[in-house]
């Protein structure tokens, strides 16, 4: 504890100011004020949400005046514990009974831990377990009103990320009623839960939960349109029932609603014939227009059909300027083979990429960014003189970027270049110069803030064998200038990138990668581990042999470490 400092005030003597060409002097842990330790206790209990093991608050529980002090504290984080090295169903569920409890400081601490310990249990279990550790945790949900409704918020956030199968609408029903008991249901909970329904079984008697109580007229209405909208799945819906289904839909109030329940009505339109689809196409994507000036208009935007309706393609120059360049994009991309159903629509394309382009160049810190999303872009453009002035135009913003950003630029060129010759001679040149000067840049880097984002940008350079040896080496090397905690996500980039990237790898390669592996604390491993083991390397002798060993260690670590022992 002898690092943990706090910054006093600077003594002055009356009439001077404080001197501050010196640092203040140092404060052990154990001499701060009660309230400033727990303060520093409570930073690390809240470290401890997502993974306990990292958190080091036993080591805080030092003396007795500190053990009266961080008695509640430490509790909390006994329960946290709990929760994540449960090995069994039985166990977590014994864990979460210890919720009710916790000192109420730290209950929704230990409530907010419940819910990755949940999915990291579920993920262990059968489909159909997953429903058993869900509903234990809804059999115990807090009193007090505002901490009950956020535990719902995320109850149902656990079920839209994870939830599969008909034992999820059980629990969404569940859920419903549990927050209709409330004084009211925010609108993004509203919005959750209305969300769980769109792959619910089908069921006529799922229309009955409007009748829930303590639904407001609204949802109950709002509900009844949902379900009309999922019925269309089942029979075949007329042109005429559609519009209907529209106007209704229009009428629902909230925009983000109003937007789900047309991107689910957009989905039962196949069943049309091709004259009448048009009709239903156009239609519902002027309703979708109509929800632009909002929040949501990236995504209405991406969900508009530019072929049934030309007032759509005549509005999107508008609506791309009130979007971040980059973000418009993205948009583009989602119509690009829209635009080449006609010459004014490839033109229509032209002129929106030039405009965005024109407004990134002003925003130079996304710059490259832009140019990585526009790369993308141009691989979907078959119009051979559009897609080579894009691969041109490509070419010739790099040269202005810094070297890192032009060899994210150029890797992502990398694919839309390969049919042209004279531009892939001219490419391989800016990429050999940019990934020579990046890695010099590298070798040159005093500390992790100037080492990450170069390690970063050197992750395209992985999937070349001629440059693997070179890159791996110097990134592994980097490494040691930033912390652990920074140094593991970096690790799992790099392998994710040679999975991806590389059928096979030399093993010496992989062997370096489980070294690396190896520094890490053992709590930092597991994902990474998961991934070493399914990279390929040949010959698999040396890597083989010590990812197994560095298994075994950070097994028995995490043992150690759940039976309250020191790590060995």
């Amino acid at each position: 504890m002898d690092n943990i400092t706090l910054r006093n005030t600077t003594a002055t003597t009356a009439g001077q100011p404080p001197d501050m060409t010196q640092p203040p002097p140092a404060t052990r842990y154990e001499q701060m004020p009660d309230e400033l330790m727990l303060l520093v206790v409570e930073c690390s209990l809240r470290g401890a949400v997502q993974n306990p093991a990292q958190s080091g608050l036993p080591a805080f529980d030092c003396n007795q005046r500190q053990h009266r002090l961080l008695t509640r504290p430490m509790a909390a984080y006994e329960v946290i514990k709990a929760l994540w090295v449960a090995p069994n169903l039985p166990r977590f569920c014994q864990a979460a009974d210890a919720l009710a409890a916790v000192p109420p400081p730290y209950l929704d601490l230990c409530w907010q831990a419940a819910w990755p310990a949940l999915a990291a249990m579920t993920r262990r279990l059968k489909a159909r377990q997953a429903e058993a550790p869900l509903t234990h945790l809804l059999d115990r949900l807090p009193d007090a009103a505002e901490m009950r409704l956020l535990q719902l918020r995320r109850a149902a956030t656990f079920l839209l990320d994870h939830g599969h199968g008909a034992w999820r609408s059980d629990c969404a029903d569940r859920i419903l009623r549990l927050t209709a008991q409330g004084p009211g249901i925010p609108a993004p909970l509203w919005r959750q839960l209305l969300q769980l329904q769109h792959r619910a079984p089908h069921d006529a008697s799922r229309r009955a939960l409007a009748d829930t109580p303590g639904l407001s007229a609204q949802q109950r209405g709002q509900w009844l349109v949902l379900q009309d909208c999922l019925d269309s799945r089942h029979h075949t819906p007329t042109l005429q029932h559609t519009q209907a289904l529209l106007a209704r839909i229009e009428a629902a109030g909230s925009r983000a609603i109003r937007f789900d329940l047309l991107c689910l009505l957009r989905q039962r339109l196949g069943v049309f014939e091709p004259a009448e689809l048009k009709q239903a196409n156009a239609a519902l994507s002027r309703a979708l227009l109509r929800l632009a000036d909002s929040p949501l208009r990236p995504q209405v935007l991406q969900k508009v059909c530019l072929r049934d309706d030309p007032a759509i393609g005549q509005a999107l120059p508008v609506q791309l300027a009130a979007l971040a360049p980059r973000v418009g994009l993205q948009v583009l991309i989602r119509h690009i083979k829209a635009f080449h159903d006609s010459p004014a629509h490839l033109a229509l394309l032209a002129g929106c990429i030039g405009s965005l382009l024109a407004r990134s160049r002003q925003a130079a810190q996304d710059h490259a960014a832009f140019l990585c999303t526009l790369a993308g872009l141009a691989e979907g453009v078959v119009d051979p003189e559009l897609w080579q002035r894009l691969d041109r135009l490509l070419l010739d913003e790099c040269a202005a970027l810094t070297p890192a950003k032009r060899l994210r630029v150029l890797a992502a060129l990398q694919v839309g270049i390969e049919g042209e010759p004279l531009l892939r001679a001219e490419w391989q040149t800016a990429w050999d110069t940019a990934l020579q000067d990046t890695v010099a840049l590298l070798s040159q880097a005093g500390d992790g803030t100037q080492a990450g984002p170069l390690i970063q940008a050197l992750l395209p350079a992985l999937r070349r064998h001629e440059s693997r040896d070179t890159v791996l080496g110097s990134q592994l090397a980097a490494l040691r200038l930033l912390d652990a905690h920074a140094q593991a996500p970096l690790l799992r980039q790099i392998v994710s990138m040679l999975l991806n990237g590389c059928y096979v790898v030399d093993d010496r390669h992989k062997a370096w990668l489980v070294q690396a592996c190896s520094q890490l604390p053992f709590y930092l491993r597991a994902t990474l581990l998961e991934r070493l083991e399914s990279l390929r390397s040949w010959p698999p002798h040396q890597s083989l042999e010590a990812l197994a060993g560095l298994q075994g260690r950070t097994a028995r670590q995490r043992r150690e470490w759940a039976h309250g022992q020191p790590p060995g």
